[in-house]
């Protein structure tokens, strides 16, 4: 028995040790074939990314060609004059018109058992004097040479414009009312104009009514911008093109505000006689020079393009003077003999050069009408007054030598350029008390500039 119980253990190893190997030969069977199955799946994605690859490489290839075989391919000049109805999107915020007014309502009680009353309203409107420029037609002039798949081409197109707006402000003054059970009632409003940052009192003058001195104002800002494109294009397919230009700019914006004041009181014994002249004129000129990248998509009649870049500019200059002028004559109390003739004049000038990036991007579409031939017309009618006079024959052969020489096509479209962040005119600047020196500056100013309108072109083929 007990032989028995030790050969069935020794089986029992056997076996198992057997089981173990055939477990191991079996492990590494599925090792070996999932290695297969892997090579195969690399070899097949591998296999469908070259495919790709060359499906990629072959599409581009035919797409380069296809502007080399492309028959519709017209080679030679191509000059073109669009007239745009230019609106300048730059409402300039000048100055404000202010009017500060109170109401004062007071009552002193007149014994220990009546009580007093007091009771004041003020406050000070604005309204915003804001330059703006009226829209006017400006022609974009370009031409360009294509020689099959590639064109060189230039354009330039000019803006200039300038906005005034003046005018003269009174004041209304202050009245004194006495009821009859002893109240006081104040009216009073007053009236000038806000330039610099500084809402500037009128001087007093007692020749008006109103206490004080009308003010008489002007603003006046005027933009001067040269746009000049140097480009070329190059095919891509039958209605895409990619662009590449060096644009370059000229900005030119100038500035001027004043207002005067006329002070007239009695002063020490004698008459002030004081005309004041607060003005001021600004400037800002640079130019800038950039790449610009873009499209230009064309199916049917139907065009679009579209640019876009950063212009750098190494001359950026902002200057400008501030003047305050004080002319005064000082008369004995009979307010004609003159005892002293006084003159202040203060200049605070300005100028600051500095390197600037302005942002460009410039948007166009276009419907253009198919292209035809005008000699062909002017053939026709010889031809049809060769028929009535047997004048016009030879002068009909002449023309006919001419034909499908020069094309021609009208558009209608809108255009959009967008300069960012252009340096502004700088403007003079008071904080506080008009007469303290601390917290005068001048301030440097940028703003983005919207030029767009719709637009007609002409262009010739030839």
């Amino acid at each position: 028995m007990r032989h028995t119980l030790i050969f069935a253990v020794m089986i029992g190893f056997i076996a198992s040790a057997v089981s173990q190997t055939v477990s191991e030969d079996s492990t590494e069977t599925q090792r070996k074939s999932l290695i297969t199955v892997y090579k195969n799946r690399a070899f097949q994605y591998g296999k469908q990314g070259f495919l790709f690859l060359k499906n990629t490489a072959y599409t581009t290839a035919d797409a380069l060609i296809y502007a080399y075989e492309n028959d519709n391919t017209i080679t030679g000049w191509n000059p073109q004059v669009d007239f745009v109805y230019v609106d300048l999107r730059w409402d300039a915020h000048m100055a404000d018109e202010w009017t500060y007014s109170y109401t004062v309502f007071e009552k002193i009680p007149q014994h220990q058992k009546e009580h007093g009353k007091f009771y004041a309203d003020y406050g000070t409107a604005y309204k915003p004097i804001v330059v703006r420029f009226s829209n006017k037609v400006r022609p974009t002039v370009g031409a360009s040479y294509r020689w099959k798949q590639w064109a060189l081409g230039a354009r330039v197109w000019h803006f200039s414009q300038s906005a005034r707006l003046a005018g003269e402000v009174r004041s209304i003054g202050r009245t004194v009312t006495v009821n009859e059970d002893g109240s006081i009632l104040t009216e009073a409003s007053y009236t000038g104009i806000k330039m610099w940052g500084h809402s500037l009192f009128p001087l007093i003058n007692t020749l008006f009514p109103e206490g004080v001195t009308p003010v008489v104002w002007s603003t006046e800002n005027g933009l001067n911008i040269w746009f000049v494109d140097i480009y070329t294009s190059y095919q891509v397919t039958s209605n895409f093109d990619f662009i590449a230009a060096l644009k370059v700019i000229d900005v030119v914006n100038r500035q001027k505000l004043g207002q005067k004041h006329w002070a007239y009181t009695p002063y020490g014994g004698g008459i002030w006689d004081n005309h004041v002249t607060l003005a001021q004129t600004a400037e800002a000129r640079y130019r800038a020079v950039g790449p610009m990248i873009g499209f230009h998509f064309h199916q049917g009649p139907f065009e679009a393009s579209y640019q876009t870049g950063t212009l750098s500019s190494n001359n950026l200059l902002q200057d400008g003077h501030w003047d305050d002028v004080d002319k005064i004559n000082y008369f004995y109390a009979d307010s004609t003999t003159l005892y002293w003739d006084i003159l202040y004049n203060g200049d605070f000038p300005y100028s600051h050069k500095a390197r600037a990036d302005i942002g460009v991007e410039e948007l166009s579409l276009k419907v253009n009408s198919p292209d035809f031939d005008p000699v062909k017309g002017v053939t026709a009618t010889f031809l049809t007054l060769s028929r009535l006079t047997n004048k016009f024959n030879t002068l009909a052969q002449f023309t006919s030598r001419f034909e499908n020489k020069i094309l021609v096509k009208f558009g209608l479209g809108w255009t959009r350029t967008t300069l960012k962040q252009t340096p502004i005119a700088p403007r003079w600047t008071v904080r506080g008390d008009w007469t303290s020196g601390e917290g005068t500056y001048w301030a440097l100013r940028t703003q983005d500039l919207v030029l767009q309108g719709a637009s007609v072109s002409v262009a010739l083929s030839f």
